[in-house]
């Protein structure tokens, strides 16, 4: 293995945004059509894809989702290296789910062989979202 593919660190809000916004997409497509294997492309954590299997019966979509419906207002890189990366951000998917107050947070982005998974999610800023970069991914059941 060589180390470009083993490491990938986002310098960019621009770079971090279209990772969220893929990742985000991909959660919503596989709730969508009820795709565990869609969503397992995009988790990187049990509590993840839990969430999402829970979702299935929850989630109420007006129409498929689109990557370009995933609006993205506010974005800050809270830290980042080549193996996690934690962004702040304030977003919506009005244009699939309907009209809804934004979602702020701080997602956890890890990364595992070759690409960026979503590994958590916080809902405030001040959490203690940093020991989920250090924690193991564990396999997903």
């Amino acid at each position: 293995s060589s180390p470009v593919l083993d490491s990938h660190v986002v310098t960019s809000v621009e770079e971090a945004e279209e990772i969220l916004r893929q990742l985000w997409f991909g959660w919503f497509e596989g709730i969508y059509n009820q795709d565990e294997d869609r969503i397992r492309e995009v988790v990187g954590s049990q509590p993840m894809l839990d969430a999402a299997r829970a979702a299935f019966d929850e989630l109420d979509f007006i129409s498929p989702p689109r990557r370009d419906a995933i609006l993205i207002y506010a974005l800050e890189i809270l830290m980042a290296d080549e193996k996690c990366v934690a962004v702040w951000s304030e977003s919506n998917a009005d244009g699939f789910l309907g009209p809804g107050p934004n979602r702020t947070g701080v997602d956890i982005l890890r990364w595992k062989e070759s690409g960026w998974l979503l590994a958590s999610t916080w809902s405030l800023r001040g959490d203690l979202w940093e020991s989920d970069c250090k924690a193991e991914l564990e396999p997903l059941s």
